[in-house]
């Protein structure tokens, strides 16, 4: 039996959430001659940061599984207005409104057939709360991101049926400590099952994309803007800075240095230690975790508080990292 997401997840204060999913029977249902699903995986995550109230810190699209690091912030979708709401959940649901303005005679009517579907659904005060609450949910994320890959892959091999596993698993991060573990963890993961032997062949990932804004030059100039349908919605991933007290190439010289394909001669043991990690462990610990053995990942005070607020005897760290 699976351990209720609502003692997990705190859906009253902002905090960090190591999400895996996998596919159903762990089949490799996105590598081989399917590789090219992956690619629907990431521009669809980039498509729901775009409208929900959540922000990614990393992620890996695996052959079987999928692993994503969110923060959630109740309190950026408390500041949107009703309409912002509304306009949101219209772009995540677009079908009704499509179907009437298609129906409209001209244009103009047309738009004031959307002017008008809008203040209907501003009038119902309840749907607009209960809206307001699930573009800040990591569950209505996971169901809008994996039914529409669902559906195009088996529309794609002709067949019904499940395409993951009914639930996903869900980590509490308690700290930057944790958040800094699941995040090299998550970027290694290439590596770690052969898929890669240097972090330039982690494809698909976190660690590449930042790669990637670090090598990209400055703008010159004004740019012409590209044609709409060649418009793709970058993937946005949290800042290095605003995570941790150090920048992006550091933090990929530390992910290089602990999948042992060091990018320069930095030594991280320092920085680690200041953030009260074992840095002795801490290749080992990062690059043998295979299963993750509990909702939590945190230093053991933390434990306590986090049983305390879920209302149980203990909770379980997944990763053992911390300087005791």
């Amino acid at each position: 039996m699976g351990y209720p997401r609502a003692r997990i997840v705190d859906s009253s204060t902002a905090g960090f959430y190591h999400c895996i999913s996998r596919c159903v029977r762990r089949a490799f249902l996105c590598g081989d001659k399917y590789n090219h699903r992956r690619q629907w995986i990431e521009d669809r995550i980039a498509e729901l940061l775009d409208v929900f109230a959540l922000e990614a810190c990393g992620y890996t699209i695996m052959s079987n599984h999928l692993h994503l690091i969110l923060k959630t912030d109740p309190q950026k979708a408390r500041k949107l207005s009703d309409l912002e709401v509304a306009r949101h959940w219209i772009q995540l649901f677009p079908a009704q409104l499509r179907r009437l303005k298609q129906a409209a005679g001209s244009p103009a009517d047309a738009c004031r057939v959307e002017t008008e579907y809008i203040q209907t659904i501003l009038a119902d005060r309840r749907k607009i709360v209960r809206w307001r609450a699930r573009l800040a949910s990591i569950s209505w994320f996971h169901k809008l991101l994996k039914e529409p890959i669902a559906r195009r892959a088996n529309r794609e091999d002709d067949c019904t049926g499940h395409f993951w596993e009914g639930r996903f698993k869900s980590i509490r991060l308690l700290d930057r400590a944790a958040v800094l573990a699941c995040m090299v963890y998550v970027d290694l993961n290439p590596m770690r099952a052969g898929m890669a032997k240097t972090l330039n062949e982690c494809s698909l990932t976190s660690i590449l994309r930042r790669m990637k804004m670090l090598r990209r030059p400055a703008p010159r100039g004004r740019r012409k803007p590209r044609r709409a349908r060649q418009a793709r919605i970058r993937l946005a991933l949290i800042p290095i800075n605003a995570l941790f007290s150090f920048s992006t190439s550091e933090y990929v010289s530390l992910v290089g240095a602990t999948g042992g394909v060091p990018t320069d001669q930095r030594d991280h043991r320092g920085t680690l230690t200041e953030m009260g990690i074992n840095a002795e462990i801490w290749a080992d610990t990062i690059g043998q975790t295979i299963e993750w053995i509990g909702t939590t990942v945190g230093h053991t005070r933390d434990l306590l508080k986090e049983a305390r607020r879920r209302k149980v005897t203990r909770v379980v760290s997944a990763l053992k990292i911390y300087l005791e």
